[in-house]
């Protein structure tokens, strides 16, 4: 945890946080705080900054804050996944936050098992917690925003079109492409403030059907490199190239 989060209701007017459970057992069992030290604090959907820790036990933390003053990084790119496993979406979201992702959408593909919808670990809390745990490790206070599909033409024809339409580029990865991200000649059309769309297939990899659907909405075709991955590892090779191409314009 290299950030210690808290919501705005657990901020007293004496600019004192008390944060329980998981934050404080973790403060004082394995980061090994003691009272006076100062950490990083952030709210969650705002600043971030420093605070003392006052108390600390495995059952409750105190802090003072010091300051709020250090705006969270931008995030200016959203993601498309075919619903995963359940094990393998909690490591996506996690991951999708600690790498700076503004929105996340999980869409029915035709690989996609109709029971991942049911899945506990889409429930409202069980999200919130992986993205918590995404945004301490990157130090960061935004919380994408994640919504869930369970129905792919209704996606693709209401929703997909005007995502394409508001980013400065749509890619859309997939294992037959003819070219890889880096073959696209993308570098001088982007920044740091680009939004960019990426759509991420199951693991057996989109339909071609699918693929065109995307394809007439606007989206590029891009390969991840010669080797085939798991969902999220893409996820991550493919956040991790198009933030390299933001630095590179």
């Amino acid at each position: 945890m290299n950030i210690v989060l808290f919501d705005s209701n657990e901020l007293d007017a004496g600019g004192i946080v008390s944060v329980r459970g998981r934050r404080a057992a973790y403060l004082s069992e394995v980061q090994g705080a003691e009272p006076g030290g100062i950490l990083r604090v952030g709210e969650i959907g705002s600043k971030m900054g420093q605070a003392e820790l006052l108390e600390v036990s495995s059952e409750e933390a105190v802090l003072k804050v010091l300051s709020l003053d250090e705006h969270s990084p931008e995030t200016h790119t959203n993601l498309i996944i075919a619903l995963p496993r359940p094990q393998m979406l909690k490591r996506i979201l996690q991951n999708a936050a600690t790498m700076g992702v503004n929105r996340i959408m999980f869409i029915r593909s035709a690989r996609v098992i109709k029971s991942y919808f049911a899945t506990p670990v889409l429930a409202e809390e069980s999200i919130r917690e992986h993205l918590l745990l995404g945004l301490e490790q990157g130090v960061s206070t935004k919380l994408p925003v994640v919504s869930v599909h369970d129905r792919f033409r209704p996606f693709v024809e209401d929703e997909l079109p005007a995502l394409s339409a508001d980013s400065t580029v749509s890619l859309l990865a997939h294992t037959n492409a003819s070219s890889d991200i880096s073959e696209l000649g993308l570098v001088e059309g982007l920044d740091s403030d680009s939004q960019i769309t990426l759509g991420i297939g199951p693991e057996g990899g989109w339909q071609a059907h699918e693929v065109e659907a995307f394809e007439n909405a606007g989206f590029l075709c891009c390969g991840l490199g010669a080797r085939v991955l798991r969902v999220e590892t893409a996820v991550v090779s493919l956040l991790g190239q198009i933030e390299l191409l933001r630095k590179l314009q």
